[in-house]
């Protein structure tokens, strides 16, 4: 804020804001500028100026189903140390790599992807809806997300700080005008459309009409 207050313009502003969160999160400074897309980062001033992509910490945190059980707690554990390198390299075009900043909690969709796994399953991705910033998009992606939008999405392993999605399960929040906290984002993404097509498409309520809601405290209920 205090960048953009001083007439920094806001894309060099949020680049300079994720170099300096990076920094923070590495003991070393020269570890950090390495880490930059396809090669080191002379300076503060040269990242921001002429570098486009948001500079990536080597490693992130996801949670994924061990293995199929009774419950979710029973299923779910912490990868601590899982390659931000990897999902770069793999990014297909179609997809977009998301910081994610809010993940949607889904009972029903999450308990369902630890007791129906395949028996031989393992590490399976958890989490199935989420709000975050675009860090990288694949050629096709990049027609309609650029870096730093704010991506809502729809897709496997929405747990993590970072995940790879198709750019077709998304919504472009920037692109629409949409300015809202993540955490109300992600919740537009199934909770809210679903109870909108409940009450304007399936039962097409009107006004005066009655209606009774059930599951009122659910995510769709509460819409």
């Amino acid at each position: 804020e205090l960048c953009r207050g001083l007439g920094m313009p806001p894309a060099a502003a949020d680049r300079l804001a994720s170099f300096l969160g990076v920094l923070g999160a590495y003991d070393a400074v020269t570890d950090a500028v390495q880490v930059l897309t396809g090669r080191a980062a002379r300076s503060v001033a040269d990242f921001v100026a002429t570098d486009p992509a948001p500079f990536l910490p080597r490693t992130y945190r996801r949670l994924v189903g061990a293995r199929p059980a009774p419950s979710f707690r029973a299923a779910a554990r912490e990868v601590a140390d899982a390659s931000v390198d990897g999902l770069v390299r793999d990014l297909a075009p179609d997809e977009l790599l998301v910081r994610v900043r809010a993940a949607g909690v889904n009972g029903g969709a999450d308990t369902f992807a630890c007791t129906r796994a395949s028996e031989d399953a393992r590490d399976f991705p958890l989490g199935n809806e989420g709000a975050g910033a675009v860090v990288a998009a694949g050629p096709a992606a990049a027609a309609s997300f650029g870096v730093g939008d704010a991506a809502v999405f729809v897709g496997q392993g929405g747990y993590a700080e970072y995940v790879r999605v198709r750019a077709a399960a998304c919504v472009n929040a920037s692109r629409m005008g949409v300015v809202a906290p993540p955490a109300e984002l992600v919740a537009l993404r199934i909770s809210a459309l679903t109870a909108l097509v409940a009450l304007e498409r399936t039962a097409a309520v009107g006004p005066g009409d009655v209606v009774l809601v059930t599951a009122c405290c659910g995510g769709t209920g509460h819409f």
